[in-house]
């Protein structure tokens, strides 16, 4: 976990530091699981809060504030929602409508024969 925090990277970093761990036995895991919290929370990056989230250990020795940002991060970016936004489906969907009509107004479209 000597690695600098990169942005690019910080599901990857999340990912290796879940797998060390998960390896670590008792002594040290406090201390990987307290870093993974705080990497989480500067990060905010949804796929990297839920991941910490959803670990028993770290879910054990994160404050109360800690889990309240990491959730806020969680639903900030839509995950574990179970569907999209509706204000962010319907811009989807207004974008593919408007991605549609221009392809058509520039394709010459022929009826199967």
């Amino acid at each position: 976990m000597s690695l600098e925090p990169v942005p690019a990277l910080a599901v990857f970093r999340q990912r290796i530091g879940l797998i060390a761990l998960a390896f670590t036995g008792a002594h040290g895991r406090d201390q990987i699981a307290r870093r993974l919290v705080r990497d989480a929370a500067r990060s905010e990056d949804g796929y990297v809060a839920k991941e910490v989230l959803e670990d028993a250990t770290c879910t054990e020795i994160m404050s109360s504030s800690d889990c309240d940002k990491l959730t806020t991060t969680v639903e900030a970016a839509g995950l574990a929602t179970g569907s999209m936004p509706l204000h962010l489906e319907q811009a989807l969907l207004d974008v593919v409508d408007a991605a549609v009509a221009t392809i058509m107004a520039h394709v010459d479209v022929r009826e199967p024969s």
